[in-house]
């Protein structure tokens, strides 16, 4: 038994530092816990066997009485793997407050919110993007099932461990004596009890940080995978003249192609796109007007549409942001993939956001107006026509916006 903690502790103190994920080398505060645990647990583990298995040899069932140990201890470690299993992040402070954030800038200008058409989800479900949960749902379900069984027969409980134990107790002796049943319950319960605490601790110390290294090696991957595709996609000038910016057809396969890399977890695809909103503040912020900083903000509009689709999913999130370059990146996007139920969000850019965000969305109603049925068509260029009137009315004038704003009247 003297064997089983020092391999266990060997596996945290033996090689190159370099060869143990960081949070499990040693000196760590991890690697003490662990240490810890394994000395308590298998301390207790050890003791509790060696007794078990003395009891058993006295009364000639030594074989049986482990067997009965471990399927005891193997059903208190299924359960508390069940209720250890760690749980996909909550919304965090920082989501709160921008949501609530964006929720006071649109209450100042006296906006409605912008719409969240079904299956979508807001800030808040930002940071609940994250692969498969099956097993979560499954060990929720499980969970939950337990607790309530367990109050609503808990009256029952003495009489359901007295069968299982006079059970146990029937592999020691052919007449199983009280001294048996009693020798039975012990070993019922007691490694039951173990079992569900070894089961939860060393869920929660491993598993925790394998599901977080796991999701970080696949988000990792699909990050190269996205930024491959924007170096290999051409980013075509920015249009002028009051010529509509639109997606070119390698930018729109680029697109598609990053949608295909995050079906399954858009996390990534998200990330860059945040990554190139504050871009686009910074450049804002820090060049001076003209047309180097329209250029170099053109590319990062350019390598918006690219991840545009990938993105998706958080429409309503960008849409609804305090920050400009989060609302371009909903322009984008609506530029990419148009959503009729944020038509009039997208005409209200036309006002409230500077020249440069105003174009794109101009450009993004023009290109909506060539695909809509007439019905929807009509609707848009009366969103269009107010949007024009209110910026003729507070002389807010850019004539490349304001030639894409004719074409769409016309």
């Amino acid at each position: 038994m003297n064997m089983i903690p020092r391999w266990l502790g060997d596996r945290f103190s033996r090689g190159s530092p370099a060869s143990f994920p960081a949070a499990f080398r040693p000196g760590t505060e991890l690697e003490q816990d662990l240490k810890r645990v394994n000395r308590a647990f298998l301390a207790t583990l050890g003791l509790s066997i060696l007794i078990a298995g003395y009891a058993g040899w006295q009364e000639g069932a030594l074989g049986p009485v482990l067997v009965w140990c471990m399927a005891s201890l193997a059903a208190g470690a299924a359960t508390g793997f069940l209720f250890g299993i760690p749980r996909g992040a909550s919304p965090g402070p920082a989501a709160v407050r921008t949501e609530q954030a964006a929720a006071q800038a649109r209450s100042a200008a006296g906006s409605a919110p912008p719409p969240r058409p079904p299956g979508t989800a807001g800030a808040e479900g930002t940071q609940g993007l994250r692969p498969n949960t099956n097993l979560e749902e499954v060990s929720d379900w499980l969970t939950k099932i337990i607790v309530g069984l367990g109050l609503v027969h808990l009256q029952d409980a003495p009489a359901i461990i007295h069968a299982v134990s006079t059970n146990a107790a029937a592999a020691m002796a052919a007449v199983p004596t009280a001294t048996h049943v009693s020798l039975a319950t012990a070993i019922v319960v007691g490694f039951a009890i173990e079992g569900f605490f070894g089961g939860y601790i060393y869920t929660r110390l491993f598993l925790q940080g394998a599901f977080a290294r796991s999701d970080e090696d696949m988000m990792g991957s699909k990050r190269k995978a996205i930024e491959q595709v924007l170096q290999h996609t051409p980013m075509e000038a920015a249009s002028s003249g009051g010529t509509p910016s639109l997606p070119s057809p390698s930018q729109l396969q680029a697109a598609a192609e990053v949608q295909r890399v995050v079906a399954d977890d858009p996390r990534a695809a998200v990330e860059k796109m945040s990554e190139l909103a504050h871009e686009y503040e910074q450049t804002r912020a820090t060049m001076p007007s003209g047309g180097e900083r329209t250029r170099r903000m053109s590319e990062i509009v350019a390598r918006m549409t690219v991840v545009a689709l990938g993105a998706q999913s958080q429409l309503s999130r960008f849409a609804s942001s305090p920050q400009a370059g989060d609302r371009l990146a909903a322009v984008v996007m609506l530029k990419v993939r148009f959503d009729p139920a944020y038509g009039p969000w997208l005409a209200d850019r036309l006002v409230e956001e500077p020249p440069f965000v105003g174009y794109h969305a101009a450009s993004a109603l023009w290109a909506a107006c060539r695909s809509l049925v007439t019905a929807e068509r009509d609707k848009l260029k009366a969103l269009v026509a107010a949007a024009d009137q209110k910026l003729r009315s507070k002389q807010l004038r850019d004539d490349d916006r304001d030639q894409i704003i004719a074409r769409i009247l016309e």
